[in-house]
């Protein structure tokens, strides 16, 4: 009994390890061959690595390290990187489709053309962070902090932001269809000449927003209007 009790425990200790720690070794051949598909990277120190056009998806990365490297191109589909720090992060066209990141921070990232598709973004820190050209199309993004972002000319249809912060960010001739913004602070957000159809900003704080030349059809606005057909910088 003693002995089944040994190995019982003996199983659960390594089982746990396993899981938790990364192996030293993943990420000397992810800083020789910027590949690493599927690796255990959780909580690595991968500060300042160059890893453009590298390859992590699938790559367990909680808790992980990654300010101020570079990752353009890089193919990130599906990785789990929540509470993971990005910041200062250069991410043009990276692709994090699918990814889990919540809690991550992207601070100040430079992440252009990227693709969020489908990604786990609660809680998100996208402060400051330069955004333009970006997909964040059914991205589950609840309570994401896109403070002062740049994400002009992105798109986001019927991502959930649900509680999301926009103050003063930047979300001109970009399209939001049918997106769920209940309870988002867009104070001072400048969101012009941008396709909102749909979308549903009630409870959302739109105080001083600028949606001048914005299409707010059938979009439900902040006081529970429906907003009419050929509503155009204001819901009619």
């Amino acid at each position: 009994m003693r002995k089944k009790l040994f190995f019982l425990v003996s199983f659960l200790v390594v089982g746990s390890t396993s899981l938790s720690a990364f192996y030293p070794e993943l990420v000397d051949q992810l800083h020789q061959s910027k590949r690493c598909p599927g690796c255990n990277l959780t909580g690595a120190n991968l500060a300042s690595f160059q890893l453009v056009n590298g390859v992590l998806a699938g790559a367990h990365m909680e808790r992980a390290d990654l300010h101020e490297s570079d990752l353009s191109n890089g193919d990130l589909r599906n990785i789990r990187a929540d509470e993971a720090n990005f910041e200062l992060v250069s991410l043009k066209s990276a692709n994090f489709s699918g990814a889990y990141l919540d809690g991550a921070s992207f601070h100040l990232a430079q992440a252009a053309y990227s693709l969020w598709q489908g990604a786990k973004l609660a809680a998100v820190n996208f402060s400051y962070s330069e955004l333009v050209h970006s997909n964040f199309s059914g991205a589950e993004a609840a309570k994401a902090n896109w403070t002062g972002a740049n994400l002009a000319h992105s798109q986001g249809a019927g991502v959930n932001a649900r509680g999301a912060v926009f103050t003063k960010a930047i979300l001109s001739e970009s399209s939001w269809v049918e997106a769920r913004f209940q309870g988002a602070d867009f104070g001072h957000a400048i969101l012009r000449e941008s396709n909102f159809q749909g979308a549903n900003f009630t409870g959302a704080n739109l105080k001083d927003a600028d949606f001048k030349g914005s299409d707010l059809s059938a979009a439900f606005w902040s006081d529970g209007r429906v907003c009419k057909p050929g509503s155009v910088g204001v819901c009619k």
